[in-house]
């Protein structure tokens, strides 16, 4: 499902629905791997078992703010 009007600051596509270790998010259609680099991800422990949630997916100019040096 492509966003109406939201587009991406790194391509210019509009955004499309995607998933990231379960959670559904605006998701830039062609570099998409960069923009889950900084999904928040939660690692919770029971026992010998581990299971990991995503909680968080920036959209690319919330990323463009996290991969700034300054």
């Amino acid at each position: 499902t492509e966003h109406t009007r939201a587009v991406c600051c790194w391509c210019g596509h509009r955004l499309v629905v995607g998933e990231v270790i379960g959670l559904r998010a605006w998701m830039c259609p062609t570099d998409a791997m960069r923009q889950a680099s900084f999904a928040l991800v939660v690692h919770t422990k029971s026992g010998k078992q581990t299971e990991s949630r995503c909680v968080n997916v920036p959209v690319p100019s919330q990323a463009l703010f996290e991969e700034a040096t300054v």
